[in-house]
């Protein structure tokens, strides 16, 4: 990784958001995540979380 540079925070439809960019050596560019494609990412992420302790 070469650097990671993170942005102010701002107040967006009542949220705080905080941007950052990562920057990788040879990746190439990745696609970024919206704010509402991160929450139901990590929605999900939960939801199998979750799953796999009660199995």
């Amino acid at each position: 990784m070469d650097k990671i540079v993170v942005y102010a925070p701002k107040t967006i439809d009542g949220k705080r958001v905080q941007l950052l960019d990562i920057y990788y050596s040879s990746v190439g560019i990745l696609h970024e995540l919206t704010p509402e494609e991160m929450e139901e990412a990590f929605q999900q992420h939960l939801a199998q979380r979750n799953k796999e302790k009660t199995a």
